[in-house]
Protein backbone atom coordinates (compact mmCIF):
# COMPACT_ATOMS: atom_id res chain seq x y z
CA UNK A 1 0.00 0.00 0.00
CA UNK A 2 1.53 3.29 -1.12
CA UNK A 3 0.58 6.69 -2.55
CA UNK A 4 1.73 5.64 -6.04
CA UNK A 5 -0.41 2.51 -5.93
CA UNK A 6 -3.46 4.47 -4.75
CA UNK A 7 -2.88 7.14 -7.41
CA UNK A 8 -2.93 4.48 -10.13
CA UNK A 9 -6.11 2.86 -8.79
CA UNK A 10 -7.78 6.25 -8.38
CA UNK A 11 -6.89 7.20 -11.97
CA UNK A 12 -8.35 3.93 -13.24
CA UNK A 13 -11.57 4.43 -11.24
CA UNK A 14 -12.33 7.73 -12.99
CA UNK A 15 -14.33 10.19 -10.91
CA UNK A 16 -14.27 8.31 -7.59
CA UNK A 17 -13.33 10.41 -4.56
CA UNK A 18 -12.68 7.45 -2.27
CA UNK A 19 -11.54 3.85 -2.52
CA UNK A 20 -12.40 0.86 -0.37
CA UNK A 21 -10.29 -2.25 0.18
CA UNK A 22 -11.47 -5.39 1.94
CA UNK A 23 -9.04 -6.43 4.67
CA UNK A 24 -8.17 -10.13 4.53
CA UNK A 25 -5.80 -11.63 7.09
CA UNK A 26 -5.25 -8.17 8.56
CA UNK A 27 -2.35 -7.83 10.98
CA UNK A 28 -2.98 -6.36 14.42
CA UNK A 29 -0.99 -3.16 13.79
CA UNK A 30 -2.10 -2.63 10.18
CA UNK A 31 -3.06 0.96 11.04
CA UNK A 32 0.57 1.85 11.85
CA UNK A 33 1.86 0.39 8.57
CA UNK A 34 -0.79 2.26 6.54
CA UNK A 35 -0.15 5.55 8.33
CA UNK A 36 3.57 5.16 7.68
CA UNK A 37 3.30 4.37 3.96
CA UNK A 38 0.26 6.43 2.87
CA UNK A 39 0.85 10.19 3.08
CA UNK A 40 -1.34 11.96 0.51
CA UNK A 41 -4.59 10.14 1.36
CA UNK A 42 -6.75 10.12 4.44
CA UNK A 43 -7.00 6.54 5.69
CA UNK A 44 -9.64 5.01 7.93
CA UNK A 45 -10.14 1.40 8.96
CA UNK A 46 -13.62 0.01 9.47
CA UNK A 47 -13.30 -2.48 12.31
CA UNK A 48 -15.92 -4.88 13.61
CA UNK A 49 -16.79 -7.34 16.34
CA UNK A 50 -19.76 -9.32 17.57
CA UNK A 51 -20.73 -7.36 20.73
CA UNK A 52 -21.06 -10.63 22.65
CA UNK A 53 -17.33 -11.16 22.08
CA UNK A 54 -16.20 -7.80 23.48
CA UNK A 55 -13.36 -8.04 25.99
CA UNK A 56 -14.76 -6.07 28.92
CA UNK A 57 -11.78 -4.66 30.90
CA UNK A 58 -11.65 -5.33 34.61
CA UNK A 59 -11.87 -2.45 37.03
CA UNK A 60 -8.84 -2.34 39.33
CA UNK A 61 -10.64 -0.26 41.94
CA UNK A 62 -13.10 -1.58 44.51
CA UNK A 63 -15.03 1.67 44.52
CA UNK A 64 -14.49 4.98 42.79
CA UNK A 65 -16.41 8.20 42.53
CA UNK A 66 -17.17 7.53 38.86
CA UNK A 67 -20.91 7.44 38.24
CA UNK A 68 -23.46 8.05 35.51
CA UNK A 69 -23.73 11.65 34.38
CA UNK A 70 -26.91 13.07 32.87
CA UNK A 71 -27.00 16.17 30.69
CA UNK A 72 -29.91 18.52 31.34
CA UNK A 73 -31.19 18.17 27.78
CA UNK A 74 -30.07 17.37 24.24
CA UNK A 75 -28.89 20.94 23.68
CA UNK A 76 -26.38 20.53 26.54
CA UNK A 77 -25.25 17.17 25.19
CA UNK A 78 -24.88 18.63 21.69
CA UNK A 79 -22.83 21.54 23.02
CA UNK A 80 -20.49 19.20 24.91
CA UNK A 81 -20.20 16.78 22.00
CA UNK A 82 -19.41 19.52 19.47
CA UNK A 83 -16.76 21.03 21.75
CA UNK A 84 -15.32 17.59 22.45
CA UNK A 85 -15.05 16.62 18.79
CA UNK A 86 -13.50 19.95 17.84
CA UNK A 87 -10.93 19.87 20.65
CA UNK A 88 -9.82 16.25 20.37
CA UNK A 89 -10.38 15.40 16.71
CA UNK A 90 -10.82 18.29 14.29
CA UNK A 91 -8.33 20.85 15.63
CA UNK A 92 -5.31 18.59 16.16
CA UNK A 93 -5.89 16.34 13.13
CA UNK A 94 -7.65 18.48 10.50
CA UNK A 95 -4.78 18.14 8.02
CA UNK A 96 -5.49 14.41 7.83
CA UNK A 97 -9.12 14.89 6.73
CA UNK A 98 -10.76 15.73 3.42
CA UNK A 99 -13.21 18.62 3.25
CA UNK A 100 -16.07 16.17 2.71
CA UNK A 101 -15.13 14.31 5.87
CA UNK A 102 -14.92 17.53 7.87
CA UNK A 103 -18.41 18.45 6.65
CA UNK A 104 -19.66 15.03 7.72
CA UNK A 105 -18.21 15.62 11.19
CA UNK A 106 -20.00 18.98 11.37
CA UNK A 107 -23.29 17.39 10.32
CA UNK A 108 -23.03 14.42 12.68
CA UNK A 109 -24.82 16.24 15.49
CA UNK A 110 -27.94 16.74 13.40
CA UNK A 111 -27.85 13.47 11.46
CA UNK A 112 -26.47 10.94 13.98
CA UNK A 113 -26.11 12.20 17.55
CA UNK A 114 -29.78 13.12 17.82
CA UNK A 115 -30.69 9.46 17.14
CA UNK A 116 -27.83 7.89 19.07
CA UNK A 117 -27.76 6.00 22.34
CA UNK A 118 -25.43 7.87 24.67
CA UNK A 119 -23.75 6.95 27.93
CA UNK A 120 -21.85 9.52 29.98
CA UNK A 121 -19.84 9.03 33.15
CA UNK A 122 -18.88 11.79 35.52
CA UNK A 123 -16.61 12.68 38.40
CA UNK A 124 -17.05 15.54 40.84
CA UNK A 125 -20.09 16.74 38.94
CA UNK A 126 -18.30 16.99 35.59
CA UNK A 127 -18.30 14.71 32.53
CA UNK A 128 -15.39 12.29 32.51
CA UNK A 129 -16.31 10.03 29.60
CA UNK A 130 -18.80 9.90 26.75
CA UNK A 131 -19.82 7.05 24.44
CA UNK A 132 -22.36 7.27 21.63
CA UNK A 133 -23.72 4.38 19.56
CA UNK A 134 -25.76 4.89 16.42
CA UNK A 135 -27.62 2.53 14.12
CA UNK A 136 -27.82 3.94 10.58
CA UNK A 137 -30.13 2.08 8.22
CA UNK A 138 -27.53 2.02 5.48
CA UNK A 139 -23.95 3.27 5.75
CA UNK A 140 -21.16 2.37 3.33
CA UNK A 141 -23.22 -0.62 2.09
CA UNK A 142 -23.23 -2.01 5.63
CA UNK A 143 -26.65 -2.89 7.02
CA UNK A 144 -27.87 -4.13 10.40
CA UNK A 145 -24.89 -2.95 12.40
CA UNK A 146 -24.33 -0.63 15.33
CA UNK A 147 -21.60 2.00 15.00
CA UNK A 148 -19.45 3.72 17.59
CA UNK A 149 -20.16 7.35 16.73
CA UNK A 150 -17.86 8.81 19.39
CA UNK A 151 -15.91 7.78 22.44
CA UNK A 152 -14.01 10.13 24.72
CA UNK A 153 -12.30 9.50 28.06
CA UNK A 154 -10.77 12.33 30.07
CA UNK A 155 -6.98 11.88 30.02
CA UNK A 156 -6.76 13.59 33.42
CA UNK A 157 -8.45 10.69 35.21
CA UNK A 158 -6.31 8.70 37.61
CA UNK A 159 -5.37 5.12 36.66
CA UNK A 160 -8.00 3.51 38.90
CA UNK A 161 -10.63 5.92 37.60
CA UNK A 162 -9.74 5.19 33.98
CA UNK A 163 -9.93 1.45 34.62
CA UNK A 164 -13.38 1.93 36.11
CA UNK A 165 -14.45 4.04 33.13
CA UNK A 166 -13.15 1.49 30.63
CA UNK A 167 -15.07 -1.28 32.39
CA UNK A 168 -18.35 0.66 32.55
CA UNK A 169 -18.18 1.96 28.98
CA UNK A 170 -17.42 -1.38 27.36
CA UNK A 171 -19.98 -3.22 29.50
CA UNK A 172 -22.61 -0.67 28.43
CA UNK A 173 -21.51 -1.01 24.80
CA UNK A 174 -21.90 -4.77 25.02
CA UNK A 175 -25.38 -4.53 26.53
CA UNK A 176 -26.65 -1.69 24.33
CA UNK A 177 -25.73 -2.92 20.86
CA UNK A 178 -28.84 -3.82 18.89
CA UNK A 179 -27.26 -6.00 16.22
CA UNK A 180 -24.71 -8.85 16.33
CA UNK A 181 -22.24 -6.62 14.53
CA UNK A 182 -20.59 -3.60 16.09
CA UNK A 183 -18.53 -1.28 13.88
CA UNK A 184 -15.98 1.45 14.52
CA UNK A 185 -14.36 3.69 11.92
CA UNK A 186 -10.85 4.42 13.19
CA UNK A 187 -8.41 6.83 11.55
CA UNK A 188 -5.06 5.17 10.94
CA UNK A 189 -3.13 8.06 12.51
CA UNK A 190 -4.95 7.59 15.82
CA UNK A 191 -2.65 5.10 17.52
CA UNK A 192 -4.29 5.36 20.93
CA UNK A 193 -7.78 4.72 19.57
CA UNK A 194 -6.59 1.82 17.42
CA UNK A 195 -4.87 0.13 20.36
CA UNK A 196 -7.96 0.65 22.54
CA UNK A 197 -10.33 -1.00 20.09
CA UNK A 198 -7.91 -3.85 19.29
CA UNK A 199 -7.73 -4.70 22.99
CA UNK A 200 -11.52 -4.97 22.99
CA UNK A 201 -11.33 -7.48 20.14
CA UNK A 202 -12.17 -5.37 17.08
CA UNK A 203 -10.71 -6.59 13.76
CA UNK A 204 -10.15 -4.66 10.53
CA UNK A 205 -12.70 -5.38 7.80
CA UNK A 206 -12.21 -2.58 5.30
CA UNK A 207 -9.84 0.28 4.52
CA UNK A 208 -11.29 3.56 3.20
CA UNK A 209 -8.91 6.06 1.57
CA UNK A 210 -9.61 9.51 0.11
CA UNK A 211 -7.25 11.88 -1.67
CA UNK A 212 -6.41 14.82 0.59
CA UNK A 213 -5.74 17.41 -2.13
Amino acid sequence: MSDDFLDSVMAYSGTAKSLGFVCENAINDDYAFIHKTVKTYSSRLLCAINPAMLNVPESIANETEICSYEFENFARLKQFYDKNVKEYLVTPWKNYFTQDYLKAIDNATETSLIKAKTFCLGLDGKPGALLALTTPKHYLDIREADWVLWIWIDSKLAQAERACVHHKLVAWMKESAKYPRLMAGINCFNTRSNKFFRKLGFKSECLIVSKLK
